[in-house]
């Protein structure tokens, strides 16, 4: 594998944030009401690296649609709360080492994920990572869906041999959409049967 960019995906890509995302999800949805539902690591699992909508609506199928939304909006502030102090923790082994390789490369690093604001910058203030990184998009940053994103980043800084790392189907055909490679990160959260290029630990990336 001899990309010359790399984009990559936040959740069951660089992180597993599944264990504090649902202790906060799970604090918020009580709080507003919803005494007995437990969202679990497993509903993170299924619902992580889509937009806030569709997780919402995944969530909690039980509600109106724009209360389930708002209610996830808690969810997520909840889930920094839970997260801070423990992002090296949760980091996917071998992250950094092999940031460093992939830039002693030569190499171009970026971030793109359908999180919301902070996200990505609880990574950088967690760890001394952000050094690695020429740019980060995120959810309505600068656009709505993840293809966007990624096609305006390739656009901006006039990419050639690039790829997106993700973890899940809608990772797949973000990067179809937008015409670059995907490599996927089997370790993850989902199962993509039909990616060309598969890694099982971070630092295949540089096999």
């Amino acid at each position: 594998m001899n990309f010359k960019n790399y984009i990559f995906d936040m959740d069951g890509t660089i992180w597993d944030s599944a264990i504090p995302a649902a202790k906060g999800f799970t604090k918020a949805v009580q709080a507003r009401g919803l005494k007995d539902k437990v969202i679990t690591v497993a509903d993170i699992h299924a619902n992580f690296g889509k937009t806030l909508d569709e997780v919402a609506v995944g969530l909690m199928p039980e509600l109106p649609r724009e209360e389930a939304i708002d209610i996830t909006r808690d969810c997520v502030k909840q889930q920094y709360v839970e997260m801070d102090n423990c992002v090296p923790e949760i980091v996917y082994p071998g992250f950094v080492e092999t940031l460093e390789a992939l830039k002693a490369r030569g190499c171009n690093l970026y971030i793109i994920s359908n999180c919301l604001d902070g996200y990505i910058d609880m990574l950088f203030a967690n760890m001394d990572v952000e050094k690695y990184f020429d740019d980060v998009s995120w959810f309505k940053h600068p656009m709505n869906s993840k293809a966007e994103n990624i096609k305006a980043m390739v656009e901006k800084h006039k990419m050639e041999n690039v790829c997106y790392v993700g973890d899940i189907q809608g990772d797949f055909e973000a990067s179809n959409k937008a015409g670059v490679e995907f490599v996927h990160a089997a370790y993850g959260y989902g199962k993509v049967p039909d990616a060309k290029y598969v890694i099982h630990e971070f630092s295949d990336l540089l096999k």
